[in-house]
Protein backbone atom coordinates (compact mmCIF):
# COMPACT_ATOMS: atom_id res chain seq x y z
CA UNK A 1 0.00 0.00 0.00
CA UNK A 2 1.29 3.65 -0.55
CA UNK A 3 1.80 5.67 2.13
CA UNK A 4 0.56 9.51 1.98
CA UNK A 5 3.44 11.99 1.28
CA UNK A 6 3.24 12.73 5.41
CA UNK A 7 3.79 9.24 6.26
CA UNK A 8 6.67 8.67 3.84
CA UNK A 9 8.46 11.95 5.42
CA UNK A 10 7.68 11.61 8.59
CA UNK A 11 9.77 7.39 8.53
CA UNK A 12 12.20 8.93 6.70
CA UNK A 13 12.74 11.65 9.41
CA UNK A 14 12.73 8.72 12.00
CA UNK A 15 14.89 6.60 9.64
CA UNK A 16 17.59 9.24 10.07
CA UNK A 17 17.07 11.03 12.84
CA UNK A 18 16.33 14.40 12.34
CA UNK A 19 15.78 16.46 8.83
CA UNK A 20 15.45 19.80 7.42
CA UNK A 21 12.99 20.98 4.82
CA UNK A 22 15.99 21.52 2.28
CA UNK A 23 16.95 17.85 2.89
CA UNK A 24 14.06 16.90 0.81
CA UNK A 25 13.66 19.26 -1.76
CA UNK A 26 15.69 17.33 -4.30
CA UNK A 27 13.40 14.27 -4.09
CA UNK A 28 9.89 16.06 -3.34
CA UNK A 29 9.61 18.68 -6.17
CA UNK A 30 11.96 17.25 -8.59
CA UNK A 31 9.98 19.80 -11.57
CA UNK A 32 10.65 23.32 -10.28
CA UNK A 33 12.65 25.43 -11.95
CA UNK A 34 13.95 28.18 -9.15
CA UNK A 35 14.27 27.08 -5.46
CA UNK A 36 11.36 29.48 -3.83
CA UNK A 37 9.10 27.43 -5.46
CA UNK A 38 10.97 24.17 -5.06
CA UNK A 39 10.61 24.69 -1.36
CA UNK A 40 6.69 25.40 -1.32
CA UNK A 41 5.44 21.72 -1.12
CA UNK A 42 7.68 20.34 0.66
CA UNK A 43 7.01 23.16 3.15
CA UNK A 44 3.73 22.73 3.11
CA UNK A 45 4.10 18.97 3.77
CA UNK A 46 6.38 19.98 7.27
CA UNK A 47 3.65 22.59 8.17
CA UNK A 48 1.28 20.10 8.00
CA UNK A 49 3.26 17.68 10.10
CA UNK A 50 3.75 20.24 12.54
CA UNK A 51 0.14 21.00 13.02
CA UNK A 52 -0.50 17.48 13.83
CA UNK A 53 2.52 17.83 15.99
CA UNK A 54 4.22 14.96 14.88
CA UNK A 55 7.63 16.39 14.51
CA UNK A 56 9.11 18.78 16.49
CA UNK A 57 12.28 21.68 16.23
CA UNK A 58 15.45 20.88 16.97
CA UNK A 59 17.54 23.73 18.66
CA UNK A 60 21.02 24.78 17.44
CA UNK A 61 24.00 25.90 20.07
CA UNK A 62 25.59 28.26 20.01
CA UNK A 63 22.39 29.86 18.89
CA UNK A 64 23.47 33.00 16.37
CA UNK A 65 19.87 34.19 15.63
CA UNK A 66 17.08 33.44 13.25
CA UNK A 67 16.58 29.94 11.98
CA UNK A 68 16.44 28.63 8.37
CA UNK A 69 14.59 26.09 6.26
CA UNK A 70 17.90 24.77 5.23
CA UNK A 71 19.38 24.58 8.94
CA UNK A 72 16.34 23.87 11.32
CA UNK A 73 16.08 20.34 11.54
CA UNK A 74 12.91 18.29 13.07
CA UNK A 75 12.78 15.25 14.67
CA UNK A 76 9.65 12.97 15.10
CA UNK A 77 7.53 13.79 18.31
CA UNK A 78 7.61 10.14 19.43
CA UNK A 79 4.63 10.77 21.99
CA UNK A 80 2.51 11.20 18.95
CA UNK A 81 4.10 8.20 16.93
CA UNK A 82 1.98 4.81 16.75
CA UNK A 83 5.41 3.09 17.74
CA UNK A 84 7.26 5.26 20.05
CA UNK A 85 8.31 2.29 22.10
CA UNK A 86 10.56 1.05 19.08
CA UNK A 87 12.80 4.42 19.42
CA UNK A 88 16.55 2.82 20.09
CA UNK A 89 17.56 6.32 21.09
CA UNK A 90 16.92 9.71 23.29
CA UNK A 91 14.97 12.71 22.35
CA UNK A 92 17.83 15.31 20.61
CA UNK A 93 17.07 18.21 21.91
CA UNK A 94 20.05 20.63 20.77
CA UNK A 95 22.51 20.29 17.79
CA UNK A 96 26.28 21.88 17.94
CA UNK A 97 26.10 24.78 15.12
CA UNK A 98 29.36 23.65 13.86
CA UNK A 99 28.08 20.24 12.82
CA UNK A 100 24.86 21.53 11.29
CA UNK A 101 26.32 21.35 7.49
CA UNK A 102 27.83 18.04 8.03
CA UNK A 103 24.87 16.72 9.18
CA UNK A 104 22.45 18.38 6.60
CA UNK A 105 24.78 16.47 3.99
CA UNK A 106 24.55 13.28 5.48
CA UNK A 107 20.78 13.21 5.58
CA UNK A 108 20.45 14.40 2.25
CA UNK A 109 22.26 11.41 1.07
CA UNK A 110 20.36 9.01 3.57
CA UNK A 111 17.08 10.29 2.25
CA UNK A 112 18.96 9.59 -1.30
CA UNK A 113 18.59 6.21 -0.43
CA UNK A 114 14.97 6.19 0.59
CA UNK A 115 13.65 7.85 -2.39
CA UNK A 116 15.74 6.48 -5.44
CA UNK A 117 15.85 2.74 -4.21
CA UNK A 118 11.72 2.15 -3.52
CA UNK A 119 12.21 -1.11 -4.97
CA UNK A 120 14.70 -2.00 -1.68
CA UNK A 121 13.57 -2.07 2.12
CA UNK A 122 16.09 0.47 3.32
CA UNK A 123 17.62 0.20 6.65
CA UNK A 124 19.67 2.96 8.27
CA UNK A 125 22.21 2.47 11.30
CA UNK A 126 23.55 6.13 11.80
CA UNK A 127 27.20 6.26 13.41
CA UNK A 128 27.78 2.90 13.98
CA UNK A 129 31.17 2.27 15.61
CA UNK A 130 33.55 -0.85 14.37
CA UNK A 131 37.31 -1.88 16.13
CA UNK A 132 40.08 -2.11 13.54
CA UNK A 133 43.57 -3.48 13.77
CA UNK A 134 45.42 -0.62 15.55
CA UNK A 135 48.60 -2.39 15.43
CA UNK A 136 48.11 -2.90 11.91
CA UNK A 137 47.37 0.77 11.01
CA UNK A 138 50.33 1.82 12.88
CA UNK A 139 52.83 -0.27 11.39
CA UNK A 140 51.39 0.33 7.76
CA UNK A 141 51.84 4.51 8.65
CA UNK A 142 54.86 4.69 10.87
CA UNK A 143 54.37 8.67 10.39
CA UNK A 144 51.19 8.99 11.84
CA UNK A 145 50.97 9.89 15.60
CA UNK A 146 49.42 7.06 17.21
CA UNK A 147 48.05 8.73 20.24
CA UNK A 148 45.36 10.77 17.62
CA UNK A 149 44.62 6.92 15.66
CA UNK A 150 42.10 5.80 17.82
CA UNK A 151 41.08 2.44 18.73
CA UNK A 152 37.70 2.90 16.55
CA UNK A 153 36.26 3.51 13.21
CA UNK A 154 32.99 5.46 13.06
CA UNK A 155 31.39 6.43 9.87
CA UNK A 156 28.69 7.99 9.19
CA UNK A 157 26.26 5.80 8.25
CA UNK A 158 25.63 1.67 7.83
CA UNK A 159 23.00 1.98 4.80
CA UNK A 160 21.67 -2.16 4.10
CA UNK A 161 19.37 -2.29 1.14
CA UNK A 162 17.17 -5.65 1.15
CA UNK A 163 14.99 -6.36 -2.39
CA UNK A 164 11.72 -7.03 -1.79
CA UNK A 165 11.70 -10.92 -2.89
CA UNK A 166 14.97 -11.05 -0.03
CA UNK A 167 16.80 -12.33 -2.66
CA UNK A 168 19.50 -9.72 -3.03
CA UNK A 169 21.14 -7.34 0.09
CA UNK A 170 23.77 -4.85 0.01
CA UNK A 171 25.54 -3.45 2.53
CA UNK A 172 27.20 0.05 2.73
CA UNK A 173 29.12 2.13 4.86
CA UNK A 174 28.80 6.03 4.28
CA UNK A 175 31.58 8.67 4.70
CA UNK A 176 30.74 12.37 3.92
CA UNK A 177 33.89 13.81 3.59
CA UNK A 178 34.68 17.83 3.71
CA UNK A 179 38.39 18.31 3.74
CA UNK A 180 41.23 20.37 2.74
CA UNK A 181 43.24 17.69 1.38
CA UNK A 182 42.29 14.51 -0.47
CA UNK A 183 45.34 13.16 1.22
CA UNK A 184 43.69 13.41 4.56
CA UNK A 185 40.96 11.09 3.44
CA UNK A 186 43.53 8.69 2.29
CA UNK A 187 45.38 8.31 5.68
CA UNK A 188 42.44 8.90 7.95
CA UNK A 189 39.67 6.67 6.36
CA UNK A 190 41.09 4.29 3.49
CA UNK A 191 44.10 3.16 5.51
CA UNK A 192 41.85 2.59 8.36
CA UNK A 193 38.96 0.55 6.42
CA UNK A 194 41.93 -1.52 5.06
CA UNK A 195 42.51 -2.14 8.47
CA UNK A 196 38.97 -3.69 9.58
CA UNK A 197 38.11 -7.37 10.16
CA UNK A 198 34.92 -7.34 8.45
CA UNK A 199 33.52 -10.50 9.41
CA UNK A 200 34.35 -9.38 13.33
CA UNK A 201 32.02 -5.63 12.68
CA UNK A 202 29.04 -8.11 11.22
CA UNK A 203 30.33 -7.09 7.43
CA UNK A 204 30.35 -9.37 4.35
CA UNK A 205 33.47 -9.07 1.88
CA UNK A 206 31.24 -7.71 -0.57
CA UNK A 207 30.15 -4.59 1.40
CA UNK A 208 31.14 -1.40 -0.31
CA UNK A 209 32.41 1.81 1.72
CA UNK A 210 31.18 5.06 -0.28
CA UNK A 211 32.65 8.14 -0.38
CA UNK A 212 30.92 11.07 -0.78
CA UNK A 213 33.39 13.94 -1.35
CA UNK A 214 33.11 17.72 -1.31
CA UNK A 215 35.51 20.41 0.01
CA UNK A 216 34.93 22.89 3.09
CA UNK A 217 34.30 25.81 1.08
CA UNK A 218 31.51 24.26 -0.69
CA UNK A 219 28.21 24.96 0.76
CA UNK A 220 26.73 21.67 1.14
CA UNK A 221 23.26 23.39 1.56
CA UNK A 222 23.05 24.38 -1.95
CA UNK A 223 20.33 22.27 -4.19
CA UNK A 224 20.38 20.76 -7.43
CA UNK A 225 17.91 23.94 -8.98
CA UNK A 226 21.06 26.06 -7.98
CA UNK A 227 23.77 23.85 -9.76
CA UNK A 228 23.41 25.85 -13.04
CA UNK A 229 24.32 29.33 -11.14
CA UNK A 230 27.78 30.62 -12.16
CA UNK A 231 28.94 30.80 -7.96
CA UNK A 232 27.87 26.99 -7.59
CA UNK A 233 29.02 25.93 -10.73
CA UNK A 234 32.67 27.19 -9.76
CA UNK A 235 32.07 25.83 -6.32
CA UNK A 236 31.15 22.24 -8.36
CA UNK A 237 34.41 22.30 -10.67
CA UNK A 238 36.57 22.62 -7.59
CA UNK A 239 35.78 19.92 -5.80
CA UNK A 240 35.51 17.54 -8.77
CA UNK A 241 39.06 18.86 -9.30
CA UNK A 242 39.88 17.52 -5.83
CA UNK A 243 38.24 14.37 -6.29
CA UNK A 244 40.52 13.31 -9.03
CA UNK A 245 43.44 14.41 -7.08
CA UNK A 246 41.65 11.82 -4.51
CA UNK A 247 41.07 8.91 -7.27
CA UNK A 248 44.79 8.99 -8.08
CA UNK A 249 45.78 8.40 -4.20
CA UNK A 250 42.58 5.30 -3.99
CA UNK A 251 44.02 3.25 -7.53
CA UNK A 252 45.82 1.10 -4.95
CA UNK A 253 43.12 0.13 -2.91
CA UNK A 254 40.48 -3.09 -3.82
CA UNK A 255 37.99 -2.06 -6.89
CA UNK A 256 35.33 -4.09 -5.28
CA UNK A 257 35.60 -2.16 -2.08
CA UNK A 258 35.33 1.23 -2.66
CA UNK A 259 33.34 3.78 -4.89
CA UNK A 260 33.69 7.70 -5.09
CA UNK A 261 30.97 10.22 -5.76
CA UNK A 262 31.28 14.05 -5.83
CA UNK A 263 28.45 14.34 -3.16
CA UNK A 264 26.15 16.90 -4.95
CA UNK A 265 24.98 14.33 -7.06
CA UNK A 266 23.46 12.89 -4.04
CA UNK A 267 20.14 13.42 -5.56
CA UNK A 268 21.07 10.76 -8.30
CA UNK A 269 22.66 8.16 -6.42
CA UNK A 270 20.48 5.07 -8.71
CA UNK A 271 22.70 6.68 -11.81
CA UNK A 272 26.30 5.54 -13.44
CA UNK A 273 27.83 8.87 -11.20
CA UNK A 274 29.96 6.56 -8.63
CA UNK A 275 33.65 6.38 -9.63
CA UNK A 276 35.93 2.78 -8.86
CA UNK A 277 39.64 3.40 -7.67
CA UNK A 278 40.52 3.49 -11.16
CA UNK A 279 37.95 6.32 -12.21
CA UNK A 280 35.62 4.30 -14.48
CA UNK A 281 31.86 5.67 -13.74
CA UNK A 282 29.31 2.74 -13.12
CA UNK A 283 26.14 2.33 -11.51
CA UNK A 284 26.35 1.47 -7.46
CA UNK A 285 23.77 -1.53 -7.95
CA UNK A 286 22.22 -3.18 -10.89
CA UNK A 287 18.48 -2.85 -10.61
Amino acid sequence: MKLPIEDKVLEAIRMVWYATIYNFQPFLNTKATNLTNGLLWTTKVFNKLKKQKRIQKIGLYPFFGRMYRYNQFYEVNRMKHDKWDTFDRNPIFSLASSLAMHQSGVRDILIGFIFLYPDYEVVIKIEPIFNFDYKKYCEKNPDVDEKKVGWTYRPDAWVKLISKDNKKEYDFIIEFERTKRPMDIKMNKLEKIECLNLKECGLSHFTKFLIFFTYQQYNAYWRPIEYDEPEVKKEIEAVENRLNQLLTYAKEYPEPRYRFIPFHDFYRLNEAVWYTPEGKKVQLINL
